[in-house]
């Protein structure tokens, strides 16, 4: 009976998971503080060296925690004033189940400024890296999860979770990866393009190929100021899409005197969900949120939601104490 809860949970994941197979860029809801991960172009434009650590736990609760999706996100960028550049480091550590996702890029962006509006930003920017993922099962996974062919056999069981073929018992390729992005903002407004896995490679496994799928990014925001000016309002939108399946969060944040905020964003996709937030920024630029989703798919009746913190820390390239450049904290 518990193995069969397990397959029937499995089962479930899967059907949601496959609704959205050919996405395989992590879902995240704290996606303005995501930019410069999957936009190279974003890379340096802030004026000052940033780095941002995104952590995110799905699915809380779902089968203890065995397999459920966790992913990481780190990005350290800077800007290359001399030569009107912008150069980072992006890291993404993503898991699911029989899967894991390792992504380490190196962004470069070339940045204008006063283009169309005076004191705008626009970054042009190129990743390029490695990509490595690796097939099997690990650690308490191999109690965790089983596969269906597994069942109904008197050798299938937890202990023997290898049965289907086309889940191997550790198997890992690497391959380049690259992608691309455009970057552009004002001290009211910000607007990003991207794609990543800009080659389409494939990873080839012995008994599988797995194809990576390039993926467009859009997103946008503006600052309203209330008629109480210590208050902003920031409406948002967030698009991910292949051109198969398409996610878009749209949400709002509102600034009390530029330093904290709270929000609520709605994702629409076949895994919807209802996400409350809340962070601030210090004065000395350290950076934090949380953000909380409520699953509204079939899925949510088996888990507690999903957990998402991010952590940012924004200091001058000249070494001061950090007040940007373009006089906006409200972009860290």
């Amino acid at each position: 009976m518990n193995n069969m809860k397990k397959l029937i949970l499995l089962l479930l994941g899967l059907f949601i998971v496959n609704t959205i197979s050919a996405q395989q860029d992590p879902q995240f809801s704290l996606n303005m503080f995501n930019n410069a991960v999957v936009n190279p172009g974003y890379s340096g434009t802030n004026g000052m060296v940033c780095a941002s650590a995104i952590n995110r736990t799905q699915w809380l609760g779902f089968n203890d925690g065995e397999g459920a999706p966790k992913t990481v996100a780190f990005n350290i960028n800077a800007p290359l004033e001399k030569i009107s550049s912008g150069i980072g480091l992006t890291i993404v550590d993503d898991r699911l189940g029989f899967e894991k996702n390792f992504q380490m890029n190196i962004n470069y962006s070339y940045i204008m400024k006063d283009v169309g509006i005076r004191g705008s930003i626009l970054g042009i920017g190129l990743s390029g890296g490695m990509y490595n993922k690796a097939m099997g099962v690990f650690g308490d996974g191999v109690e965790g999860w089983i596969t269906p062919s597994s069942l109904g056999s008197t050798s299938g069981s937890s202990q023997n979770p290898h049965s289907d073929p086309l889940v191997p018992l550790t198997e890992a390729k690497t391959i380049f990866d690259a992608g691309f992005g455009v970057w552009y903002r004002t001290n009211d407004l910000y607007f990003g393009l991207s794609t990543t896995h800009l080659l389409g490679n494939s990873f080839k496994f012995t008994n599988s190929t797995t194809p990576i799928v390039r993926h467009f990014h859009i997103t946008a925001g503006y600052f309203l100021t209330l008629p109480n000016p210590l208050f902003e309002l920031k409406p948002s939108v967030y698009i991910k899409s292949e051109f198969t399946t398409t996610v878009t969060s749209i949400g709002a944040r509102v600034i009390y005197n530029k330093q904290f905020w709270g929000g609520l964003s709605v994702r629409l996709n076949s895994a919807d969900a209802v996400t409350a937030m809340i962070g601030a920024t210090l004065p000395n630029n350290i950076g934090f949120g949380i953000a909380y989703d409520m699953s509204l798919s079939t899925l949510g009746s088996y888990n507690s939601g999903s957990l998402e913190i991010v952590l940012r820390y924004c200091f001058s390239a000249g070494g001061g104490k950090g007040k940007s450049k373009y006089g906006s904290v409200r972009f860290l």
